[in-house]
């Protein structure tokens, strides 16, 4: 099942030299459509010196251009298909946001509605809150600064749509993570990537249709 990768203490990458070389082709200049997107992409990096969280109106485009949901298809109020910034494995929509530490709401925690663009406050207990800001904070040298994302996916659903659906998730979870990166570029906020899934902390979360998929963090 879906579970945090654990740093080996030595690791050997794919060596070209392992292959049979038949032929090398040089790749001809290409036209630069976008210079200020081709400028975006040259200075993409992670960022680990995060200061201060981001406030409602900071998170909200973030939110927008990855999780909003732009058209819809229902019938009886039930929800068939979902068009998003990002994939959504069929139409189904399977990973959402949870929010931690947006300034002036350090203590509560948020899940992302796409349909009105809203935060929604959710309990889900203090050890949840209190863990997930104990595993993501130790990671960093400055303590308690940054907006963190939790990013969960609906197992059962998606489950029911497609066999080994798990590839499906983490394809659309490093989606997430690029998009978030991009813009936090783009509004010069600072972002870092957590390849963590929280697995042995919460083992116990008692929501068991939902696993906890990847996070982020994010600031400036």
């Amino acid at each position: 099942m879906l579970k945090s990768p654990i740093p080996k203490k030595k690791y050997y990458g794919v060596k070209v030299t392992e292959f049979k070389k038949l032929n090398k082709i040089y790749l001809p200049f290409f036209e630069r459509k976008d210079n200020y997107f081709i400028e975006l992409l040259q200075k993409r990096s992670s960022k680990r010196v995060i200061s201060n969280n981001l406030s409602l109106l900071e998170i909200s485009p973030i939110l927008w251009f990855t999780f909003k949901i732009r058209d819809s298809i229902k019938d009886n109020n039930i929800l068939f298909w979902q068009k998003q910034y990002i994939p959504t494995s069929g139409g189904i929509g399977c990973i959402s946001p949870l929010i931690i530490n947006i300034k002036d709401y350090e203590n509560n925690i948020f899940i992302y509605s796409g349909e009105d663009h809203s935060l929604i406050e959710i309990d889900l207990g203090n050890f949840f809150i209190n863990t997930i800001k104990e595993v993501v904070f130790n990671m960093f040298d400055l303590k308690n600064n940054g907006t963190i994302l939790i990013y969960i996916a609906d197992i059962v659903k998606i489950n029911k749509k497609y066999k080994n659906a798990e590839s499906l998730i983490w394809r659309d979870v490093g989606v997430v993570n690029l998009n978030i990166n991009l813009l936090c570029d783009l509004y010069e906020y600072k972002s870092c990537i957590l390849g963590y899934t929280f697995d042995n902390e919460l083992e116990n979360f008692k929501y068991k249709n939902f696993k906890i998929v990847g996070a982020q963090i994010i600031g400036y």
